[in-house]
């Protein structure tokens, strides 16, 4: 069994994926605030753009 460690939290955990299954809400909650950042803001065209006004 090969265990991996959580980029988010650090805690070790037993799955392929690079986040835990407690910081997979928080990840994906943050994935959906982004998203609609980006999409209230069409004047951010760019990863630049995103830089400067967040």
């Amino acid at each position: 069994m090969e265990f991996n460690r959580c980029v988010r939290c650090g805690s070790f955990f037993n799955t392929e994926s690079s986040i835990c299954c407690n910081c997979e809400p928080k990840d994906k909650l943050e994935g959906v605030h982004a998203s609609s950042f980006i999409s209230g803001n069409p004047e951010i065209t760019s990863i630049g753009d995103l830089s400067i006004n967040i």
